[in-house]
């Protein structure tokens, strides 16, 4: 995996269609050079709700290069740069299928271990100007997917991920995806064994708890 691109950015106001102000840090531009990381994520990167996005498994979020060419195609909008989709690292060479929760990868000299996927709320679709893209987002199952920091230090676009780790259990962030959002019945013994991984955060394992116990995953 390498970083072709790091991106920050700070909250803003963003306006729905009803004109109501949503306040959010997910417009965020590219920068050169190398970035500090933290245990909140990326030097100059702000999230508007810390509660929901400032914490320590959701410090630094990233996305495969690849995605956007299918969202360019299957949209019809070629106005998807680097970072439009809320991402710091805009990434090649891994993806969703490929991804394991708990691998660990040496970006720069920051450690970085993965946690989970994305589950778009609605301010994606209002940096898209289009509120029934997260619907769509969550159901191809390109979600990106989000580390927790380990060790902090720096990163660079260009930087080659050197992984030092994998994910106990296997559980690619596409399989985890689908145990937890799918439509069909999900497996009781692989949600078992999901949630004995550490690296899991708590709403993904929350939810794979209800979902073994009969309940409502919501």
């Amino acid at each position: 995996m390498r970083v072709l691109s790091v991106t920050v950015g700070l909250p803003r106001d963003l306006r729905d269609r009803r004109g109501r102000i949503v306040r959010s840090g997910i417009v965020k531009k590219p920068v050169e050079g190398k970035v500090r990381v933290t245990k909140k994520g990326l030097d100059g990167d702000g999230q508007a709700d810390a509660g929901a996005h400032g914490v320590p498994h959701r410090a630094v979020y990233a996305y495969p290069v690849g995605h956007y060419r299918s969202w360019m195609e299957e949209e019809g909008r070629e106005d998807l740069g680097f970072g439009s989709l809320g991402e710091n690292l805009t990434v090649e060479g891994a993806d969703e299928r490929s991804v394991l929760i708990g691998d660990r990868f040496r970006i720069g000299t920051a450690l970085l271990e993965v946690t989970y996927g994305r589950i778009p709320c609605v301010k994606l679709g209002l940096r898209l100007a289009d509120p029934t893209f997260p619907d769509r987002f969550l159901a191809s199952r390109r979600t990106g997917f989000f580390f927790r920091v380990l060790e902090e230090g720096e990163l660079a676009a260009g930087d080659e991920a050197t992984q030092t780790a994998h994910g106990p259990g296997r559980f690619s962030i596409r399989e985890a995806l689908e145990l937890l959002y799918g439509t069909g019945q999900a497996d009781p013994a692989r949600l078992a064994e999901l949630c004995k991984v550490d690296a899991l955060p708590p709403p993904w394992r929350e939810r794979a708890q209800r979902i073994t116990a009969g309940g409502s995953p919501s």
